[in-house]
């Protein structure tokens, strides 16, 4: 069955929603304009909610929490709601907001990022771990992820568009 014309516009405009996010994560080295800041809100929302834990995962926190809550909203729509181009767009957004903390971890051993407070949350924590030498590789595989993650958000969003079921032709036995 085919999908009526508003629907199908929608999936294409999440569609375009997807390319959109991956081109400008892509152009602005990992900062999407509205989601970015949003994300930064979340990100030190996650901070906050675990003051009371130990140290390294109040700082864990933020970056956990930032991509948590678009995966948490996909899931949402996509299971409770039944609702794809919801579960593609904060699919996407989510995709964007791991690219966003790949970026991040990824600074940690150069630290050449604007921060707010006094330390750089994965400076920090890589280097307790003895591993702020691998940073860049970290924040380069989260990166990945998150572009799977939008291309796979705009696969699932053009997905209704383009598969066709046949309607039923059987004929219902009665008896």
């Amino acid at each position: 069955m085919e999908l009526p014309f508003d629907d199908r516009a929608k999936h294409w405009y999440a569609a375009g929603f997807c390319v959109a996010v991956a081109l400008l994560a892509w152009g602005l080295d990992g900062f999407v304009p509205l989601l970015g800041h949003v994300d930064f809100g979340i990100h030190e929302l996650g901070h906050l909610l675990a003051m009371a834990l130990p140290d390294s995962a109040m700082l864990l926190a933020g970056s956990v929490l930032q991509v948590a809550v678009p995966v948490a909203l996909s899931v949402y729509f996509w299971k409770w709601r039944d609702d794809t181009v919801a579960a593609t767009v904060t699919l996407a957004w989510a995709g964007a907001s791991l690219i966003n903390v790949g970026v991040y971890v990824a600074d940690a051993q150069l630290q050449q990022l604007p921060i707010i407070g006094s330390r750089h949350d994965w400076a920090t924590l890589l280097g307790r771990w003895g591993m702020v030498d691998m940073a860049p590789n970290f924040g380069g595989l989260l990166g990945a992820i998150g572009y799977i993650a939008i291309g796979s958000a705009a696969i699932l969003a053009v997905i209704p568009l383009v598969s066709r079921r046949p309607e039923s032709r059987r004929v219902p036995i009665n008896g």
